[in-house]
């Protein structure tokens, strides 16, 4: 037979091996997501989420009956550099909105002359935002227009928009002195009276 101290012995060193397990368990899973929070909390790494493009808010005082411009612009970081546009023969390189002093300038009654607001969205009631990328070049002629979001979308919207702009005039971007062809953020707000 087995003495009761030898059975009393194995069931404590049983209990202390089944303990230490847990407990170096429970430090490797603490370890594990202390480790996994600390690297995803790195002040020096910077993600696209992090990122987040506040627009301002448009103002509530822009209508007309059938067409409304607004006034506020953007400012487009996506790039540093600019980017080349090769329409018409002649290569424009486009600075973004941050690096301009001075950004082109259009007639706000001009604008309004320009904008229609599309006839499907205007019979069912419906006003939307859209948010345009324009490319204005040193004269102060808008180039291209390229539509970001259109809210809601397949209205019209963004034809509209991006109709009105197209073949503008206005005086150019400035920077250091000199005028610059430019792209930058130009929303448009269409609303009913």
């Amino acid at each position: 037979m087995i003495k009761k101290s030898g059975i009393r012995d194995r069931a404590v060193s049983i209990c202390t091996a089944i303990l230490i397990h847990v407990l170096l368990l429970f430090f490797a899973v603490f370890t594990i997501k202390t480790a996994v929070s600390a690297a995803a909390e790195r002040p020096d790494v910077m993600k696209i989420t992090d990122i987040q493009e506040e627009l301002p808010k448009l103002p509530p005082s822009i209508s007309t009956t059938t067409e409304t411009v607004a006034e506020i612009m953007v400012e487009s970081d996506d790039a540093v550099s600019g980017e080349t546009y090769t329409g018409g023969g002649d290569a424009i390189d486009f600075l973004p909105m941050h690096l301009v002093s001075q950004l082109p300038r259009f007639s706000e009654e001009e604008l309004k002359r320009r904008v229609i607001y599309p006839p499907i969205a205007q019979r069912s009631g419906i006003e939307g935002t859209v948010y345009l990328e324009v490319f204005v070049d040193r004269e102060g002629l808008v180039r291209s227009v390229t539509v970001l979001k259109e809210d809601p979308p397949d209205r019209g919207f963004g034809e509209s928009a991006q109709k009105a702009f197209l073949g503008l005039k206005g005086s150019p971007a400035v920077a250091n002195g000199q005028e610059v062809a430019v792209r930058y953020r130009y929303p448009v707000r269409f609303t009913l009276r």
